[in-house]
């Protein structure tokens, strides 16, 4: 992690210029997550009679694509958070406790 950070510009308007590219890279893949779902919930409609066959392999293949962009996306996310400290409206405030 120590080399990671040494690899960032000390620039704050560049940090943020990454941070806002990163988030709407994620936003792409989010997007692209929901538009493979729904090929693959159209596929699994229209599978039957002879040319289901050939279903099966663009569902599989669907499938392992939208396993690659969600393993991605995860880690981004999880390397983004790891990154952002906690804006102080992300953070959760104490509960408080009912009365006695």
């Amino acid at each position: 992690m120590a080399s990671a950070s040494a690899d960032l510009p000390d620039d704050v308007a560049t940090l943020q210029a990454l941070l806002i590219a990163a988030r709407a890279e994620t936003a792409a893949h989010l997007l692209m997550i929901e538009k493979l779902k729904a090929q693959l919930a159209k596929l699994r409609r229209m599978q039957f009679g002879q040319s289901s066959e050939k279903l099966d392999a663009a569902i599989h293949q669907l499938e392992l694509a939208l396993e690659n962009v969600e393993e991605g996306t995860a880690a981004r996310t999880v390397l983004e958070r790891a990154v952002m400290p906690a804006t102080p409206d992300a953070r959760q405030h104490p509960v408080r406790r009912p009365l006695p």
